[in-house]
C-alpha cells in the first residue's frame, strides 16, 4: 500500500470531490463509520472495567467531524459503553461539513456535549478518541491544543487517534508536543510521517479506512515508500487443509548460540514452532550452555565448534547436511561475532534457502558484504537500528536518518 505525504492526501481529497464529485460529507461519514467500526472492536477486546466510556475530543476540522460521526454511531455499536464529546470550540466556530455533522447528532448528545477539557473530565474505564488536529497540521500545537495533549498524555488511558495523532507532522514525522496512540485510525492511505521521526513511537497500532477514493487516482498518487497492512496480504493465508501434517507445513532451521548467549536462538525456533512451521530445527554450537528448558516439540542438534564454544569450520558439513533437509532457515540469533561465523552466514547464502538474517549475523554481513554474494533465494534483514547503521556504513550507504546517538 502507498505511503504519501500531507500535500499528496490533500490532492487526493481534492480530486475525490471535485472530479469524482464523491461529496465531502460522504468521505466524512465513510470515515466516520470506519472509526466507531475500530473503536467498537478496541473496546470489545477489554475486559468491561477497561471500556466503560468513549471520550471523543473534536477539533474544528475534517478529524473532528470524523469524531462526531462516530460519536452518533457507537451508542449502537456498543451499546454497554458510553460515549461523552468533547469539543475545542463552541457550535458555531465549527465549519463546512464539521459543522454539519455535528447538527446531524441527536439532541442529547449536542447539549450534553462539553467546550472543556482537564483530568477531572476522565475516570477509569474510559478510552480517549483524539480528533483534535489532523493531516494538516504542522510546527506546534497552541492553546488550548496543547493542553489537551498533555492532559490525554497524563491520564494513563487507552487513547485512539484519528487519521494521525494530533501534533504529529504527517509529512516529516516532527512532534513537540503530540498524542501518545495506542491505535491510529488512518483514512484511505498511511501518512509518511507516521514511519518517521517520532510517527512510529507516537501512532501504536495503524489501521486503514477505505473511504472510497477511485482506485486510478491512487494509482496516479506520487510516493516512495509502501506499507504492508494485514488487508493486503490476508488473501495469501487460505484454509489449513484438514489431512494437514508436520511435513506439509514446512521445516524451519535456526541456526544460532553461543557460549555467551545460549538462549537467543532457542526463543527463535519457539517463536517459528508458534507461527506455524511443522518442524523446526535448532542448530547450536556443542559448548552452548541453555540455562532453561527447550520445548520437546523443537529438534535440537548440537553442531561440532572444537571446543570453542561458538560456529567454526568445523561446524559446516553437519550443518550443511540440516540446510539440505529445511525449507527456510534463520540465521544469527546469539552467534557471536566471532569471525569464523562468517563460514556459517556464507553457507547459508549458498544453500540457496529462503532465509532472515538476524542479529550477528548482520554484524557478519556488515563487517563483510561479499557474504551476501551469490545470494539467488528471497531473504529477509530484520536489522534494529544500531544494526541498520552499521549496515549502512558496511556497505557505503548513508544512514538514512540514523545517528550514532540514536543507534546506541
Amino acid at each position: 500500500m502507498k505511503v504519501v505525504d500531507a500535500a499528496t492526501m490533500r490532492e487526493l481529497d481534492r480530486r475525490a470531490i471535485e472530479e469524482a464529485r464523491i461529496p465531502g460529507a460522504v468521505l466524512m461519514e465513510r470515515a466516520g463509520a470506519g472509526l466507531a467500526d475500530a473503536c467498537a472492536v478496541f473496546a470489545s477486546a477489554l475486559p468491561a472495567k477497561h471500556a466503560r466510556r468513549f471520550v471523543l475530543l473534536a477539533g474544528k476540522g475534517n478529524n473532528g467531524g470524523d469524531a462526531f460521526v462516530a460519536a452518533s454511531l457507537l451508542p449502537s455499536l456498543l451499546p454497554r459503553v458510553e460515549v461523552a464529546l468533547h469539543c475545542i470550540c463552541p457550535p458555531e466556530e465549527l465549519k463546512g461539513d464539521a459543522a454539519k455533522m455535528f447538527k446531524r447528532l441527536s439532541s442529547e448528545m449536542r447539549n450534553f456535549a462539553r467546550f472543556e477539557f482537564s483530568s477531572s473530565s476522565l475516570r477509569p474505564g474510559d478510552i480517549i478518541v483524539d480528533g483534535l488536529l489532523g493531516t494538516g497540521f504542522s510546527g506546534e500545537p497552541r492553546a488550548p491544543f496543547n493542553e489537551w495533549i498533555k492532559t490525554v498524555n497524563a491520564s494513563g488511558l487507552p487513547v485512539i487517534a484519528i487519521d494521525i495523532p494530533s501534533g504529529l507532522d504527517a509529512t516529516t514525522g516532527s512532534a513537540s508536543c503530540a498524542i501518545e496512540a495506542d491505535l491510529t485510525v488512518t483514512m484511505a492511505l498511511p501518512k509518511i510521517g507516521m514511519f518517521r521521526g517520532e510517527g512510529p513511537r507516537l501512532c501504536g497500532r495503524l489501521k486503514i479506512v477505505d473511504i472510497g477514493f477511485p482506485n486510478s487516482f491512487v494509482e496516479a498518487a506520487p510516493s516512495k515508500l509502501e506499507a504492508t497492512f494485514a488487508g493486503s496480504i490476508r488473501s495469501q493465508f487460505g484454509r489449513e487443509p484438514f489431512d494437514s501434517h508436520k511435513n506439509s507445513r514446512g521445516h524451519v532451521l535456526v541456526v544460532g548460540g553461543s557460549h555467551f548467549y545460549p538462549g537467543a536462538p532457542a526463543l527463535s525456533a519457539s517463536a517459528a514452532l508458534k507461527a506455524g512451521a511443522g518442524l523446526v530445527t535448532l542448530a547450536i554450537p556443542e559448548g552452548a550452555v541453555f540455562p532453561g528448558s527447550i520445548p520437546n516439540a523443537i529438534i535440537v542438534r548440537r553442531l561440532s565448534d572444537g571446543g570453542l564454544g561458538s560456529f567454526n569450520k568445523t561446524s559446516l558439513p553437519a550443518l550443511r547436511e540440516l540446510l539440505a533437509k529445511a525449507k527456510a532457515v534463520a540465521v544469527g540469533p546469539g552467534m557471536s561475532t566471532e569471525s569464523s561465523c562468517a563460514e556459517i552466514v556464507r553457507a547459508v547464502v549458498d544453500s540457496g534457502r529462503h532465509a532472515v538474517f538476524d542479529a550477528d549475523a548482520l554484524n557478519l554481513i556488515a563487517a563483510d558484504p561479499s557474504l551476501l554474494k551469490g545470494l539467488n533465494a528471497p531473504c529477509i534483514l530484520t536489522p534494529h537500528p544500531g544494526e541498520m547503521l552499521r549496515l549502512a556504513e558496511g556497505v557505503g550507504l548513508k544512514s538514512a536518518g540514523i545517528s550514532r546517538e540514536q543507534s546506541a
